[in-house]
């Protein structure tokens, strides 16, 4: 972890300890571009100076809308030193629900990629806001997002309604010595991001964390589960706009001195070859992703032997607590007991509780775990604080679990969100969008099991009386709607209703067993 030398734990600190330590590291490699420490500090000065011109200063809400590139870390930095708040936006998402998340994070100013793979976002942005078509560079006005007043690209085939980035004038007053100053009014507790998540009801919730919290929490995630070191050069296929991206993976390799090596998607054949190319000596992600690079014919065939292994920690973890707050590490030395999740981290304490209540559990006995420390979250976009967290400072996870001998165990969850590839699903988002869809009456979700994603979505669907449905419309359907990580990978159309319990809910545990003999029957 980086020594302080008596700075502050913030996000500028962070960032000029290491562009000053070590100005010529590779931060960031892509198969197509590189950014040094230095580039990332100099570039993000430059945008963070733009960005003061144009009136953004602390406190700002700024969306980042970018795949894993040079310029999500550009403008992400350049919005925390100066004291903004930095609003990671999902690649993934659809019209619908980018509308959702910009207008509920308030987001005044959007920087973004014209497109990236198949996501056009100009179109999407379009679609929101149909005004947008008429409108020309400069403030925004518009009724969808009342909130919103820039839009900014740094590529130069931009709308004609956006701002290209190398067109806004800098102040002339606003130098390197007024930047300095700005920063240093930048403290531990300011609010630096807010990270979108899925919980347990119908829609994402928008997760505040303060300097202080993400820069400390990465740093002990780097050095005491994922042991970084200067050098390291660490490959994930995990997004920054999520915390396992941003605080397990790019924080704690600043805090290393490591170099993160990531893609525009992972493709197995393609992603070996940069991994061979690009000597990676770690690989962070999910376990379906390193399978599937493991099981692919071709990884015989490559020099991979600057891997100093593929270990995969066994660390329980959440949006809220900054990434991990329990870890096993296999480098502690130590042997942990079968199906545990070893001991907390620094910065998080733990307690168990009745489900539903307040009162501890003994040690052994199971019930609702929940965490509190300084790391934690400070609060939820347009929540209050009382809603989330308890008198005590207590967040309840709605993690089922167990302390045994000082070790976490995990059980499931008590709500119903789904894990699949490592990405939280709230089946009901998906369950209305399904019966949005024509001639559905009723659409149940769930989670499967699946031995290399962990769960798989799938849908039961009933037809209107009268009515054929065919599951491939529905899903072209869901498509046009939903993130591609959230549509079924099984939907069954079930025309004599969905299987219920005598008091008339519905039989899940029947329902998940009968869509997963179903989905293996049918090799999905």
């Amino acid at each position: 972890m980086l020594d302080w030398n008596g700075a502050e734990p913030t996000v500028p600190s962070l960032l000029h300890a290491r562009a000053e330590a070590l100005p010529d590291t590779e931060l960031l490699v892509t198969p197509t571009e590189r950014l040094t420490y230095r580039q990332a500090e100099q570039r993000s000065r430059d945008v963070a100076r733009r960005m003061l011109s144009a009136s953004i200063g602390k406190n700002t809400r700024v969306g980042i809308l970018f795949a894993n590139t040079p310029d999500w870390i550009v403008s992400w930095l350049a919005a925390t030193r100066i004291g903004a708040l930095a609003i990671p936006v999902s690649t993934y998402q659809q019209a619908p629900e980018l509308h959702r998340t910009l207008r509920h994070a308030d987001i005044h100013l959007l920087v973004t990629t014209v497109r990236h793979l198949k996501h056009d976002y100009a179109d999407r942005l379009t679609d929101i806001s149909p005004e947008l078509a008429d409108s020309t560079a400069g403030r925004l006005f518009l009724p969808a997002l009342p909130h919103l007043r820039q839009i900014w690209f740094y590529q130069r085939d931009c709308p004609s309604w956006a701002t290209l980035v190398d067109d806004i004038d800098v102040d002339d007053s606003i130098d390197d010595t007024l930047l300095q100053e700005i920063e240093s009014e930048v403290t531990p507790s300011d609010p630096a991001t807010v990270i979108y998540t899925s919980g347990s009801t119908t829609q994402p919730k928008g997760v505040i964390h303060t300097h202080g919290a993400l820069v400390r929490h990465s740093g002990r995630v780097g050095s005491a589960l994922h042991d970084f070191q200067p050098g390291d050069r660490i490959y994930t296929p995990n997004p920054f706009f999520w915390i396992g991206g941003l605080s397990s993976v790019l924080l704690a390799a600043m805090h290393a001195g490591a170099t993160v090596l990531c893609e525009p998607r992972l493709d197995p054949p393609e992603t070996l070859r940069f991994l061979e190319r690009e000597r990676a000596t770690l690989y962070r992600g999910q376990a379906h992703a390193r399978s599937a690079l493991r099981n692919h014919p071709t990884f015989a065939d490559r020099d991979l032997t600057s891997i100093r292994g593929w270990v995969h920690d066994v660390s329980l973890g959440m949006t809220e607590t900054c990434g991990g707050h329990s870890a096993a590490s296999l480098r502690e030395g130590r042997s942990w007991s079968q199906g545990s999740f070893g001991t907390p981290l620094p910065g998080i304490e733990h307690r168990i509780v009745e489900v539903g209540g307040h009162m501890p559990v003994p040690d052994g006995e199971p019930g609702e775990i929940c965490v509190r420390g300084e790391d934690l979250f400070v609060g939820m976009v347009k929540r209050e604080r009382s809603e989330v967290i308890d008198a005590d400072g207590w967040y309840h996870t709605g993690d089922y679990g167990r302390f045994r001998d000082g070790e976490l165990f995990f059980s499931g969850r008590i709500v119903d969100t789904i894990k699949a590839s490592g990405m939280n699903v709230t089946p009901r988002e998906v369950e209305i969008a399904i019966e949005s869809c024509d001639g559905v009456l009723q659409a149940v979700v769930v989670g499967i099991e699946h031995i290399d994603r962990g769960q798989d979505v799938a849908a039961a669907v009933v037809p209107k009386p009268g009515t054929d449905i065919d599951p491939e419309d529905i899903l072209r359907q869901l498509r046009k709607h939903l993130s591609s990580y959230k549509i079924p990978r099984h939907l069954s159309v079930r025309r004599d209703g969905i299987p219920v319990l005598p008091n008339g809910k519905i039989d899940r545990k029947t329902l998940n067993r009968l869509l997963r003999e179903e989905s293996m029957a049918s090799g999905e």
